[in-house]
């Protein structure tokens, strides 16, 4: 299911590390509501390992546990706390493995946990996601537990593992999960956001080819860090500025914690950060796809018109040098209306799909492949020597004589214009279509080429 995402997964990913760090570093991981106190920052590993799989969910457990360490390093934080931190601990091994080891496995097993899940048939596997997303809290608290255990017995055992299981706060953060994390995973893979990924993929592929779009991404990440960094900067500085004109007197201690809360901070502002780019991100995807599926015919999903001879003009504007070896060809369905009259226009309109799916077969990648409407399709190609475009004609042909239409034979013409460095689109497309007269005038179902 994965690879229906495109290169969106990773983007997910990312998106899913950045949601850990900024609801470990904020009250949205925890809610504490009299009488009952709930903690939601284990969820975006459970929705990454029900969304993407078990490596994912690994790597936002690792955040999850990194987080976690830091929030121990505090001197403010309980005792039970403290052994998350290698400085408080006195065990800097079993602390590390406490805090990281513990919640990478946690993401690890929960991974799989879904992997098996979904391979039950489609209409079961939303409640059993439920129930994996509900036993979630009890499978991160045994793998909490069972590191404790080994490291430090004094604090608990994979025998706390499922105490106050009927306390509100274990039902509330069950409940949430069993609704939220299969609504999730309706949501992304739903025929909807399939199309949608599908649809970023394109844009993404287009703009990536562009100089613009890596030059601006690499601005607007400095710039968000370097923003991030003033506000945090300044923050830093007011804070100890107030405290200074209040007259209080700060220990070492208290000093540490504080810039260890504006460090803490600042994390959870570049998260938050990190997330509005991936929305520009895929926001600006989804405009160039809009952009795309304007520029293109809706039939043969061929450049229209306009925009074939728009990037004919820009493929021409490299030179002569980036003009050898390019051809510009016109090919016309002969006695297409008579494919219409006898079968009507539904046969037709599969003819033509079927011819712009053999040009792309032949001639996709370096060039431009388009349709002027109606029954007439064109193509600027490239690097190809002139033995070989004949070829590739022949074969072409040869293709469209096998697209079934009834008992009628569909054939072509075709008029092929050698492009020169100082040709321009109207000139190719001028000379082309005489070349394509002449193919008519000698009896149809052949390629002809323009007289240089």
């Amino acid at each position: 299911m994965m690879k229906k995402l495109g290169d969106a997964r990773w983007y997910l990913l990312a998106s899913f590390i950045a949601l850990e760090f900024l609801v470990s570093f904020s009250f949205l991981g925890y809610l504490h509501v009299e009488p009952i106190s709930i903690t939601f920052a284990y969820l975006p590993v459970l929705a990454a390992a029900c969304l993407l799989g078990p490596l994912d969910s690994t790597a936002v457990a690792l955040a999850f546990g990194l987080a976690s360490m830091w929030k121990a390093g505090a001197s403010y934080v309980s005792a039970g706390d403290h052994i998350f931190s290698p400085s408080y601990s006195g065990d800097p091994l079993g602390s590390i493995l406490l805090s990281i080891g513990a919640r990478m496995l946690f993401g690890f097993l929960a991974g799989w946990m879904f992997r098996l899940a979904a391979l039950a048939p489609q209409r079961a596997r939303l409640p059993l996601f439920a129930a994996c997303a509900a036993f979630g809290k009890f499978l991160h608290s045994f793998c909490v537990y069972a590191v404790m255990q080994a490291f430090f017995p004094s604090f608990g055992g994979v025998q706390n593992t499922f105490g106050g299981f009927f306390t509100a706060d274990n039902l509330v953060s069950m409940l949430g999960s069993a609704v939220l994390i299969p609504l999730c995973y309706a949501g992304l893979y739903s025929k909807k956001a399939l199309r949608f990924f599908s649809r970023l993929q394109k844009g993404g592929e287009m703009i990536e080819r562009q100089k613009y779009h890596r030059v601006s991404l690499a601005f607007l990440v400095v710039g968000v860090l370097c923003f991030a960094l003033a506000v945090a900067g300044y923050f830093i500085q007011r804070m100890a500025y107030v405290v200074e004109l209040g007259g209080v007197t700060l220990s070492e201690e208290a000093s540490e914690d504080l810039v260890h809360l504006q460090i803490q901070f600042l994390l959870g502002l570049i998260s938050l950060s990190f997330l509005v780019i991936v929305f520009l991100i895929f926001n600006r995807r989804y405009h160039s796809y809009q952009y795309y599926e304007a520029s293109i015919d809706p039939l043969t999903s061929l450049l229209n018109r306009r925009n074939f001879f728009s990037v004919c003009g820009g493929l021409l504007g490299g030179g002569d040098e980036a003009c050898e070896g390019c051809y510009f060809f016109i090919l016309d369905v002969d006695l297409f209306k008579r494919i219409n009259d006898q079968y009507g226009h539904p046969k037709g309109d599969q003819v033509l799909a079927a011819i712009a799916r053999d040009l792309r077969e032949l001639f996709a990648g370096g060039g431009a492949l388009g349709r002027l409407g109606g029954d007439e399709f064109v193509a600027f190609v490239s690097g190809l020597e002139r033995g070989e475009l004949e070829s590739r004609l022949s074969h072409l042909l040869g293709m469209v004589h096998a697209i079934p239409c009834g008992k009628l034979r569909v054939t072509a013409s075709i008029g092929v214009a050698t492009v020169g460095g100082a040709s321009s689109v109207e000139e190719l497309y001028r000379r082309a279509d005489a070349a394509l007269y002449r193919a008519k005038q000698q009896g149809r179902d052949c390629y002809a080429f323009a007289e240089e």
